[in-house]
């Protein structure tokens, strides 16, 4: 039986800001705050067999959300997103392409998870993950194994 509540499908990645490199993308901020609410998320998506893949997993388990979900591809690595600012401190995102999350693969057990889903359970998805043809793919696959409900843009 599912314990998730709420499956996250989309990208982990790094921001490369002025201020720094964080943790980013919306899936895995999403299933973070829900675990900080209790609501034991998972997370679909794919990092790099890197030194940033290893501690976005680091972090996913020091907060208490199970990695059993993420893939680990040793041909792309892990996506960083380069955030600029301006003279007027408006920002702007280069997305890098491609990474380890345009390749997020529908395997059985990841269909099996959202199969699971019950009609007061939700799917969070983001938008970059769901664009290319690679990731749409994958996540067409996962969507068909989808019963009772139709997964919730947030």
């Amino acid at each position: 039986m599912n314990t998730h509540l709420v499956v996250c499908f989309g990208e982990m990645l790094w921001d490369v800001l002025p201020s720094g490199t964080k943790p980013g993308g919306a899936p895995m901020n999403v299933a973070y705050h829900l675990q900080k609410l209790g609501l034991q998320p998972a997370v679909i998506s794919r990092v790099g067999q890197d030194e940033r893949g290893d501690q976005l997993l680091q972090l996913l388990t020091t907060n208490g959300l199970t990695t059993d979900h993420v893939q680990r591809d040793s041909v792309h690595q892990t996506g960083i997103v380069l955030a600029k600012l301006n003279e007027r401190a408006e920002a702007t995102y280069d997305i890098i392409y491609p990474v380890a999350w345009d390749f997020i693969e529908a395997h059985e057990d990841l269909k099996k998870l959202v199969h699971t889903l019950q009609v007061s359970d939700f799917v969070k998805f983001a938008q970059l993950a769901v664009n290319a043809d690679e990731r749409e793919d994958a996540w067409q696959e996962i969507k068909k194994s989808i019963t009772a409900i139709e997964p919730i843009k947030l």
